[in-house]
């Protein structure tokens, strides 16, 4: 991140591509704080997240226990007057944010077993 960070001291723009590696390592990380910071810049600089980027940073945020931090990054981003979420994008990650900060006891939807005895 030193290098991402004296890169963009000096004017350089990333590609896509590197805002959103950034955006998931660091969330990965769970260092949330930068990586909401380099998701709002990379808005800022006209750069569009795709929904792996989004997701991972709000599922992450989920597992560490911040799943209201979560809901909250989702409503500012969706209030953005530069690269706001479309409806589609805004309400699948709503409903991604919804199971995920549900308690499971497993990650699996249930399966129908049926005993032909």
């Amino acid at each position: 991140m030193v290098y991402f960070r004296e890169a963009r001291e000096k004017g350089f723009v990333p590609t896509g591509g590197v805002y959103m590696t950034a955006v998931s390592v660091l969330a990965l990380e769970w260092r949330f704080e930068e990586s909401g910071k380099v998701l709002i810049d990379m808005l800022d600089c006209k750069r569009k997240p795709d929904m792996i980027t989004y997701r991972t940073l709000q599922e992450e945020m989920c597992r560490a226990g911040r799943a209201e931090e979560a809901f909250e990054l989702l409503e500012e981003l969706k209030g953005r007057k530069r690269g706001p979420l479309d409806q589609r994008m805004y309400s699948e990650l709503l409903d991604g944010l919804h199971w995920i900060s549900q308690p499971h006891q497993d990650r699996l939807p249930p399966c129908d077993k049926h005993s032909d005895d």
